[in-house]
């Protein structure tokens, strides 16, 4: 996985430099970013965030670039599906049919051998919501135990 981190990296700093320098530029964004990784909260606002972020024009393009561009970024994101689908086993996460009905979505997005722009998106978002639920439902649990 590290790998393919430092490959994705290296691409988007070789074929998204002009869009992310655009992202690094605007302070605002990259608060929004750095609030959706480091901040805990309930997945409904952690998923209000993420929407807004990926809403943003300068993000969307971004995150379109390294779609066109990297071509191993399904790679990146077929892991992260695969750790978020282990995550939910191994800590026994129980998900709301709301949250359910996105997974199944996620899933349905990351099989499909093609996607449009929208579709990408939207996957991406997803993934983002996921692996954040994922991320911090270990740690939840260890002080009380909840469904999602």
């Amino acid at each position: 996985m590290n790998n393919l981190l430092i490959k994705s990296n290296k691409c988007l700093k070789d074929k998204c430099e002009e869009k992310l320098k655009i992202f690094e530029k605007d302070k605002k964004l990259v608060k929004i970013n750095y609030n959706i990784i480091n901040e805990l909260k309930n997945y409904k606002e952690i998923e209000k965030d993420i929407i807004d972020f990926y809403s943003n024009k300068k993000i969307k393009d971004l995150a379109l670039c390294v779609f066109k561009n990297c071509k191993f970024i399904k790679k990146i994101q077929d892991k992260y599906l695969k750790f978020i689908n282990n995550s939910i086993i191994f800590y026994d996460i129980k998900l709301s049919n709301e949250l359910k009905e996105k997974l199944d979505k996620l899933i349905e997005l990351s099989s499909k051998p093609s996607l449009t722009d929208e579709e990408y998106i939207n996957k991406v978002i997803l993934l983002r919501l996921f692996n954040k639920i994922a991320s911090i439902t270990p740690t939840e649990k260890i002080n009380e135990t909840r469904s999602l």
